[in-house]
């Protein structure tokens, strides 16, 4: 073996040494307008200007700002002294329980959530839709939406419909990729109606249900309204007879009278 390759050799092993060797930090973040905390690990040196992680406290730090301070409360360059340390002092302050904390999950060093088992995964999930319905209750409003929790849909026609189509798509792409549920699903509802008495519709219903002819398509309109389908068929002659002020006259009149045109 050469000098040259021994020299190499302990490059090598000396970058791997402070690699594996660096210092560890358990850090507190606590916001300094809204007093929440996060405990969380990290190995970098500017662990201050390191805002942190975590799905909660990130959020939080987009709403509110990055308006923080850092405390480091342990360090080691063992990362089993770190994950038995912050399993600690997760147990000591019950940041996964109090409110007090943005943490999800107790800190163990890992950054993972591969250690949770079927219960704590429901009670977590359970913990942050509490999270998220309180927060919508302080704002009044809903963060998805932009609309006030209170609001009334029939005043917001356009957002109703919009949010209704969204809808839709969603459960149209749902089905296409989960084709089996999406049987199951029509089976469930299939039970569920099988026995239901279904009342005739009024006349009254029926005439509220009812598009307007001027908001059908044309294809729609012409086979309901035959004046409609006169003026759309002389169009239609007199673009292909190229007699442009017939087709202007035309053109206006199914452009006032059609608002889908």
């Amino acid at each position: 073996m050469t000098l040259t390759t021994l020299k190499c050799l302990d490059i090598s092993f000396i970058s791997w040494y402070n690699i594996n060797m660096s210092m560890i930090k358990l850090y507190v973040k606590t916001h300094n307008k809204t007093g929440l905390k996060y405990l969380g690990k990290t190995v970098r040196e500017d662990h201050d200007t390191y805002v942190g992680s975590g799905q909660r406290w990130i959020n939080h730090l987009k709403k509110h700002g990055k308006d923080i301070s850092t405390e480091i409360v342990f360090q080691s360059t063992d990362p089993k002294e770190i994950k038995k340390k912050g399993i600690e002092l997760s147990e000591k302050w019950d940041i996964v329980k109090s409110n007090e904390w943005a943490n999800l999950k107790p800190e163990e060093g890992d950054g993972g959530f591969g250690w949770m088992d079927e219960d704590y995964r429901k009670k977590n999930a359970k913990r942050a839709s509490d999270i998220r319905v309180e927060q919508m209750k302080r704002d009044d409003s809903n963060p998805f939406s932009g609309k006030k929790m209170g609001m009334n849909y029939a005043l917001y026609p356009e957002f109703q419909l919009e949010m209704s189509k969204k809808g839709t798509e969603a459960l149209k792409t749902w089905a296409i990729e989960n084709p089996e549920k999406e049987l199951e699903r029509r089976r469930k509802i299939g039970e569920a109606t099988k026995n239901r008495v279904r009342k005739p519709w009024t006349k009254e219903q029926r005439e509220a249900r009812k598009t307007p002819l001027a908001d059908l398509k044309p294809s729609t309109r012409m086979k309901k309204d035959p004046e409609f389908k006169k003026d759309y068929t002389d169009l239609q002659n007199a673009y292909y007879n190229q007699n442009e002020p017939e087709r202007i006259r035309l053109y206006k009149k199914l452009k006032a009278s059609h608002n889908n045109w």
